[in-house]
């Protein structure tokens, strides 16, 4: 199915269309370079401002809560496609590493250890690992005491000695 883009007057296959809310009508449709063409010009900042706007929010520390509430945005954007990732194809997407779940369970071992191999005592490189498998025990991933820290030297050589797959 084609339309006439009211902007332009290019007719266009309907999937390139966006309607426009902005407009009188509320329902006027434009074509997708139409729509960016005026959002960018809208939109648009003097490098100024965009180097005033990356120093204040360089090296900013979030709450949990609010670390948590972009993770559940980001998902529902994936899910219905409005995101730049591509969905993740996993076979049960709860084992990704790459969870906010992860990332504080591994901040909390971190605190537990001191930032410190829990072997060796280095700082540089540190690893979470499971103690019970992260894909066989999925009630068992999040708990404090199924982890410790270690560097990566340490934590390849456990996984060598236990004739398991190296680590990334």
């Amino acid at each position: 199915m084609e339309k006439t883009c009211r902007r332009c007057g290019d007719t266009k296959r309907i999937q390139k269309f966006k309607v426009d809310k902005r407009q009188a009508d509320g329902r006027t449709v434009t074509c997708r370079e139409c729509y960016e063409t005026r959002q960018l010009d809208e939109w648009s900042r003097t490098p100024d401002q965009i180097e005033s706007q990356r120093k204040k929010l360089q090296g900013r520390k979030y709450s949990l809560e609010h670390r948590l509430a972009i993770s559940r945005g980001q998902k529902i954007a994936v899910k219905e496609g409005r995101h730049h990732w591509k969905k993740n194809v996993h076979e049960n997407e709860d084992q990704d590493r790459c969870h906010i779940a992860y990332k504080i369970w591994k901040e909390k071992l971190l605190e537990r250890c001191g930032h410190k191999c829990e072997t060796c005592g280095k700082t540089e490189r540190l690893h979470a690992h499971h103690l019970k498998c992260f894909y066989e025990f999925p009630e068992l991933r999040f708990d404090i005491e199924n982890g410790k820290i270690l560097c990566i030297s340490c934590h390849m050589r456990l996984h060598a000695k236990e004739g398991r797959k190296k680590v990334k």
